[in-house]
């Protein structure tokens, strides 16, 4: 084999090495998200109504579509390491026909260079896994502290959303009252004032008109 073809074989190879360990970190790291019940921060659904009508329904339903999209993800991944495996080996196949010396040399090399790449890149994303876990105990923590500051005991197996330890820690008496509405309202008090003004200018005509129809009626008696 020509040096030429040899070095872009080699290059070739090599690029599919570094996707290759890439996707092994990616799949290690959903993993055990998957397994510790975390979700990446690039995989999570925020509430679109958490502003406006936030439920416990909503954030449940972002929190399953956020999982499912992680282990899609998971899934995606795997395909894409077995096809990039499978043209790796293709290609190496092809240079153990031609070279045999040269095959055992690439793959001597591939296999120090995939150790180090795999080494490198999983530190990154031991070190990002465990960021998020502790952002994940923070966020329980604070939650479990809310709700004691709220002053709740909650002595049944049910968990209390968000909403619900809310309201409960406004006390049993408290009552919640209807949002004024402001358009609904200015658009009331219009109609009234117009229904008014129109009263007042017909006020006249209509007498009049009434005391024309009771002399009408006189007549005809």
């Amino acid at each position: 084999m020509e040096d030429t073809a040899y070095s872009r074989l080699k290059k070739q190879i090599y690029k599919m090495t570094t996707k290759e360990v890439q996707l092994n970190s990616d799949i290690h790291f959903l993993s055990i998200c998957k397994k510790r019940q975390l979700i990446p921060k690039g995989l999570k659904i925020k509430n679109p109504l958490a502003n406006t009508q936030k439920t416990q329904y909503a954030e449940n339903l972002c929190k399953r579509t956020s999982e499912k999209l992680r282990n899609h993800l998971i899934h995606q991944l795997y395909n894409k390491k077995y096809s990039i495996q499978h043209k790796k080996q293709y290609l190496l196949q092809n240079l153990r026909e031609e070279n045999t010396c040269m095959a055992k040399q690439l793959e001597h090399d591939l296999h120090y260079f995939y150790k180090k790449q795999q080494r490198d890149l999983f530190k990154k994303k031991n070190n990002k896994l465990i960021r998020l876990q502790q952002d994940y105990h923070k966020h329980l923590a604070e939650k479990e502290k809310w709700q004691e500051k709220s002053g709740i005991v909650n002595i049944s197996d049910y968990k209390l959303s968000d909403p619900e330890t809310s309201v409960l820690s406004k006390g049993l008496s408290f009552c919640p009252s209807t949002k004024l509405d402001d358009i609904g309202l200015y658009s009331d008090v219009e109609e009234f004032f117009r229904r008014m003004r129109l009263k007042e200018y017909f006020h006249d005509k209509e007498s009049t008109e009434t005391t024309m129809d009771y002399n009408n009626r006189e007549k005809k008696h």
